[in-house]
């Protein structure tokens, strides 16, 4: 599993799901705010894709035989551990208090993690992509959320 040349950046989202069968792919013990992310995830995709279905991360045998949107970290989800390489330890792609996007091209298909380094983070996440029309979304294949004192949630091209 080697992702191809980007060609495809967060900016572009969710043009890349276009026409697709997406999979949102949760941790088999997600948080109730990951599944929550889920259905708004979702419920944003819907007019762009042909269809799309939850599904636990202990179902996926191929990251890169479907287009997936994998929500939760690598400590909590199988399959964002497999797209980030079986980081150890776990967190360790995740800065503290922020979550981490990142867009993974396959020969046919897409990945869309969204991963916090906690549950809240995981679903400031989820809120930005879900909403993505109010952020602008950088030209990379990955940028990462964090929320400031105010409550505003900031997000940053890395």
């Amino acid at each position: 599993m080697v992702p191809f040349a980007m060609a495809d950046t967060l900016a572009d989202y969710p043009v890349f799901f276009s026409g697709s069968d997406v999979l949102i792919v949760l941790g088999d013990q997600a948080d109730a705010s990951d599944m929550i992310g889920a259905v708004d995830i979702a419920t944003s995709l819907a007019p762009e894709v042909n269809s799309i279905e939850a599904i636990l991360a202990s179902e996926i045998e191929d990251v890169a035989a479907q287009d997936l949107v994998v929500i939760g970290g690598p400590c909590a989800n199988s399959v964002a551990a497999a797209l980030l390489a079986f980081p150890l330890p776990c967190y360790a792609p995740i800065s503290p208090n922020t979550a981490l996007i990142q867009l993974f091209s396959f020969e046919d298909h897409e990945s869309l993690l969204i991963a916090g380094s906690g549950k809240q983070n995981t679903r400031e996440g989820t809120l930005v992509m879900s909403s993505h029309e109010n952020y602008e979304l950088p030209q990379t294949n990955m940028m990462e959320v964090s929320q400031t004192l105010q409550r505003n949630i900031l997000v940053t091209q890395i």
